[in-house]
């Protein structure tokens, strides 16, 4: 075999063993939607809190933070709501915004996964009487 042939048959063998990676890769680990709803909330309304992943988290946080950042509430989640169409949907109804005061909320969503960085990000609600 001539080395041409041997160089043409290694470059096409590592072209087929590549697999590209494209956001709606499995292979990535990282937040789908997050938000709130409804946002702004009205006083008789529970707001719930939404989140996607695009891989199982081995631990899901959220935390709510009053305007001046101190924390008023905490959800851990072990494992997803619901899992659809490889999304991992972490879903949470908070029933103690009835009795927060008007005004805007910090929230953040923390994801851990072994053998990725942990993921954050940090959104407002606006809670109206």
């Amino acid at each position: 075999m001539t080395p041409t042939a041997i160089l043409g048959t290694v470059s096409l063998s590592l072209l087929f063993a590549q697999t590209p990676q494209t956001p709606n890769s499995t292979r990535f680990f990282e937040w789908g939607e997050v938000y709130v709803d409804p946002n702004p909330v009205p006083s008789h309304v529970t707001p719930t809190f939404y989140a996607e992943l695009t891989q199982l988290a081995d631990t899901v946080e959220l935390r709510i933070y009053s305007l001046n950042l101190i924390p008023i509430h905490t959800r851990d989640f072990k494992k997803p709501t619901k899992a659809s169409g490889g999304k991992y949907i972490y879903r949470y109804s908070w029933k103690g915004a009835l009795g927060q005061q008007t005004g805007v909320y910090f929230y953040l969503f923390r994801a851990a996964k072994t053998g990725h960085p942990t993921l954050k990000i940090m959104k407002s609600i606006k809670i109206t009487r």
